[in-house]
């Protein structure tokens, strides 16, 4: 038996982070494939400079596809050297991504479209590939953030009160949490490239939000 990948997945608020976190859990009865004895242990994953037999790596794999359907691979992250204080957990590890952890500038927002994560645990001295999964997503958050100001903006303009200019306002900031919600609501999996073109429309609406 061996060590099967899981990940959880949450985007902060700020659009500025991605948090992975593991879900393998820990070996017992009931999860004959966590991590522990007679499985991988945690104890035993090093940084990628390490290369001593027994040992593993765990790194995730990161590709981003805009609403332009252009992919960019951001350089891959060895979570043991980025991550080091999370490694004392037997499970439940936290990986807490930023533009920094992508090799961009400091306190940018992240880039909104299809993620892609490999989340992959190889040996050390031969980097084979013990297990890895794939995880799919829409992250949306720095139109998200536009959405939410726009309608903040038109609630702000009604409540001192109405005109043709505020209630137009309105109108606009109800069509683009529309189409947000539009975007979140189709399955995750089999809708992505409907999905870019929602998020595209939503980016187009919002360019000078």
């Amino acid at each position: 038996m061996a060590v099967i990948l899981k990940l959880g997945f949450s985007e902060s608020n700020d659009a500025k982070t991605i948090r992975f976190t593991d879900q393998t859990g820990e070996y017992v009865s009931g999860n004959l494939t966590g991590w522990g004895t007679p499985n991988e242990l945690v104890s035993n994953i090093v940084a990628v400079t390490d290369l001593t037999v027994g040992k593993y790596h765990l790194y995730l794999y990161i590709t981003v596809k805009d609403s332009d359907g252009i992919d960019t691979t951001y350089d891959n992250i060895d979570l043991y050297t980025e991550f080091t204080a999370q490694f004392v957990k037997t499970s439940g590890m936290i990986f807490d991504i930023t533009s920094t952890k992508l090799g961009l500038d400091d306190e940018l927002e992240l880039p909104d479209g299809m993620w892609s994560v490999e989340y992959l645990l190889t040996e050390a001295d031969t980097d084979t590939v013990i297990n890895s999964i794939v995880y799919q997503t829409i992250v949306d958050g720095s139109v998200a953030k536009k959405v939410a100001n726009a309608l903040l903006t038109a609630v702000y303009g009604i409540e001192r009160g109405i005109n043709e200019e505020n209630w137009g306002d309105m109108k606009r900031a109800i069509t683009k949490v529309t189409y947000l919600q539009g975007l979140r609501a189709y399955p995750s999996v089999s809708k992505f490239t409907r999905k870019l073109n929602i998020l595209k429309t939503l980016e187009n609406y919002t360019i000078n939000d």
